[in-house]
């Protein structure tokens, strides 16, 4: 019994020894959930005055406006990571010296494209496609980050039956 206690514990030990993990894999593509979740965390230190513009069925709403919560206004983008493991592999990437695309060979996979525009090694914009298409919906978002200067959430949506609606989402710091 003494003997299975000790090999018991030695095994446990074992397992916690960091020599015996397997290494944490470093995300294949760029990593938009981390660069978003530190956006909204600087963002919300800096506190921004942001001149917001809603644009929905027609109407236009505009707004000055400090922020509650930034990682909520950054969700949209947040959740349009391409790390997601189901999706390993999925993407065609493209490099040269002011962008880095990231294109779906997948169709199932809703983000079509990512775009990651750099000026002296700097993210300067980022452009963001997503399409959802099943037999009664489609929709596509096309989602744009600027550092510093702006963001927008443009949605159109299409379901059977029904007329399209778009809307935009505007802010400007």
């Amino acid at each position: 019994m003494k003997k299975a206690l000790y090999l018991f514990l030695f095994a446990l030990l074992a397992c916690n020894n960091p020599e015996n993990r397997p290494p944490v894999n470093k995300p294949e593509y760029f990593g938009l959930r981390s660069y978003f979740q530190n956006e909204a965390s600087r963002l919300q230190r800096l506190n921004p005055t942001v001149n917001k513009t809603v644009v929905a069925n027609g109407k236009t709403e505009t707004k000055d406006l400090k922020l509650r919560s930034w990682t909520k206004e950054l969700s949209s983008f947040v959740d349009a990571d391409i790390n997601k493991r189901a999706w390993a592999g999925e993407f065609d990437k493209r490099l040269n010296d002011s962008t880095e695309t990231y294109v779906s060979r997948d169709e199932k996979v809703p983000v079509k494209k990512v775009l990651i525009y750099r000026k002296n090694k700097e993210i300067s914009g980022i452009v963001i496609i997503i399409k959802n298409h099943n037999y009664l919906y489609t929709s596509t978002d096309t989602l744009s980050y600027y550092p510093g200067k702006q963001y927008d959430v443009r949605k159109s949506q299409q379901i059977k039956l029904m007329s399209r609606k778009r809307y935009r989402i505007t802010g400007i710091f």
